[in-house]
């Protein structure tokens, strides 16, 4: 008898909870909400299909905790209001080809969920287009927010969904250039 063998394994919770999640932001991003299996993001974390009910109550559950914080605008991007658009367009254009886990595009294939779906336009909307209407100080400033959030995504679409480059490498500083001043006509009150 080995009693290395016999004795039950201990469970760490910790390490768990951060394998299910690893796993379930992988296939979030590959499959989106509606899509993505629970048994697939189990396999995935090399744990039993059961704990994730135990550690996140459902598929749900854990998607507002692996992708819904993500979706966010930090203080630190927030502080250099006067230099918003070269944040979004440093993130756009620093943004590496292939990641394991793109909380953009895991919410834009999860968008038509109706699981899901109203959460993301809550989520979005309070913790993206409030604090950023918030910092530009105006009354159009919810309306200004949402026209730079709309060119942020559709350039992510293009570029990571769709896979097309809108440049060539010899051409990526006149891009970027395109890109902030479409950013700053965005996010600046008109004249």
């Amino acid at each position: 008898m080995n009693i290395e063998t016999d004795v039950p394994r201990k469970r760490n919770a910790d390490a768990t909870r951060a394998a299910i999640i690893e796993a379930a932001e992988f296939v979030f991003t590959d499959k989106g909400f509606d899509q993505a299996g629970t048994r697939e993001i189990a396999e995935r974390a090399g744990v039993n299909v059961a704990l994730i009910n135990r550690y996140f109550g459902s598929k749900e559950g854990l998607f507002r905790e692996t992708v819904l914080p993500a979706l966010s605008v930090s203080r630190e991007q927030l502080s250099e209001t006067n230099n918003l658009a070269g944040v979004l367009t440093n993130m756009l254009m620093n943004k590496p080809d292939e990641v394991r886990f793109d909380p953009i595009i895991a919410m834009l294939r999860s968008a038509s969920s109706e699981t899901v779906g109203p959460l993301l336009q809550k989520t979005v909307d309070q913790q993206i287009i409030q604090p950023i209407a918030g910092h530009l100080s105006s009354p159009d400033g919810r309306e200004r927010a949402s026209i730079a959030l709309a060119i942020f995504y559709g350039y992510d679409v293009l570029v990571r969904m769709m896979r097309l480059r809108p440049y060539n490498d010899p051409d990526r500083q006149a891009l970027e250039a395109r890109l902030r001043a479409v950013f700053d006509a965005a996010l600046c009150p008109p004249n």
